[in-house]
């Protein structure tokens, strides 16, 4: 089984959940919980590739505090390449609050604008999958060497 306790997971979930609740949605007219898990999903992704590629970084623990989709976006493109814009980001992650609860500044989220919440949930997970890769990468080519001066070491 999949370690449930990571940010990677819990955002596979999220996501996982806003595609069924588009039935949800359809069948009631209410698309607001496929925006708001859409920009849960977001945000946790972003923070899986914080915890990986930026872990040496002092100023990343606030970051890993904020549900700012916009900073962490920024905050990656210091090191790595998202092809999801930090503006997209920040227009996904203000669903959070504005399709959650009610109040003044409360949003009706659209089937159009759920389902570009999605999409934008899923191209974050795609840019997410590249990066944790290449990290995966790097740090396996890093290991090898790593045993190899062990060996010599060794001798």
């Amino acid at each position: 089984m999949e370690n449930m306790n990571s940010y990677y997971s819990r955002a596979m979930n999220d996501l996982d959940f806003a595609e069924y609740g588009l039935a949800v949605g359809r069948k009631h007219g209410d698309f607001n919980n496929v925006a708001v898990l859409s920009a849960q999903a977001g945000e946790k992704f972003l923070k899986a590739i914080i915890e990986l590629a930026l872990a040496e970084d002092p100023t990343c623990i606030d970051l890993m505090k904020t549900h700012n989709l916009h900073a962490l976006c920024n905050k990656i493109n210091t090191k790595c390449t998202m092809t999801v814009s930090s503006r997209d980001c920040k227009w996904l992650g203000d669903f959070y609050f504005e399709a959650s609860y009610p109040g003044k500044n409360f949003v009706v989220v659209s089937k159009d604008d759920a389902l570009e919440c999605l999409d934008l949930a899923k191209q974050i997970k795609e840019d997410t999958d590249r990066i944790l890769a290449e990290i995966k990468k790097e740090r396996d080519e890093m290991r090898a060497v790593l045993d190899i001066m062990r060996a010599f070491q060794g001798d």
